[in-house]
């Protein structure tokens, strides 16, 4: 593996690593805090378990090495624990209730599709692999709509009648948006080396940076 990609990738372990620290520390000072929601310690807590499995992705590839064939075993593997936990965590912020049983089958139709994608992907299916992600792009930006709250959907709430710890919707498409373009890097021809480097700056912004918005906003 070239230098700068060892490069790229130690600091998406160091950034990744961090964010998780800091996500747990959030979780643990919260604690003593009355109005911070259950939502908003389980936004964190997820975020802080994201950050670490990939964190510990990259710890491998730069312990030993991969080649294609394994790198891509370790990338759909670290997928399968990360991806689901995202879209319950964008499902936090986003305010959505899970507590309606048209609500609760929505995020199982979005968390199976996940899978679908994942495994898809994987068998070099991209067509399915891409239906998949860009079916739950559009499910989670409908439901976005329809829900008409830009925050989490808690109960504890300013004196004004805002919600309290709001999380921007936008802020939640757009690092859902993002994941267009790891499918994107995934369906491109490119080297090897190359999508090392792809991934691991999607990482820092979809992971690292996603999860030090949520320490911050929630």
């Amino acid at each position: 593996m070239s230098s700068d990609t060892l490069s790229l990738a130690s600091c998406a372990q160091a950034t990744l690593f961090g964010v998780a620290l800091l996500n747990g520390l959030t979780v643990l000072s919260s604690y003593d805090e009355e109005d911070v929601t259950c939502k908003a310690r389980v936004s964190n807590a997820i975020s802080m378990v994201v950050c670490l499995v990939s964190a510990i992705h990259y710890t491998h590839i730069l312990s030993v090495g991969v080649c294609s064939k394994s790198y891509r075993s370790i990338l759909y593997s670290d997928w399968l624990v990360t991806v689901p936990l995202l879209l319950v965590e964008f499902w936090l912020l986003l305010g959505l209730s899970t507590t309606t049983p048209l609500s609760s089958m929505l995020l199982f139709v979005v968390v199976v599709m996940s899978v679908g994608m994942i495994i898809t992907g994987y068998r070099r299916m991209y067509a399915v692999s891409w239906a998949c992600l860009v079916g739950m792009y559009t499910l989670y930006v409908l439901s976005g709509i329809a829900a008409q709250n830009t925050g989490l959907d808690c109960n504890d709430h300013d004196a004004d009648g805002t919600p309290a710890h709001e999380y921007p919707a936008s802020l939640v498409i757009f690092f859902f948006g993002m994941w267009l373009i790891y499918g994107a890097v995934e369906l491109l021809d490119l080297t090897h080396m190359n999508r090392v480097r792809g991934f691991a700056l999607l990482d820092v912004v979809c992971k690292a940076i996603f999860g030090f918005t949520i320490a911050w906003f929630v």
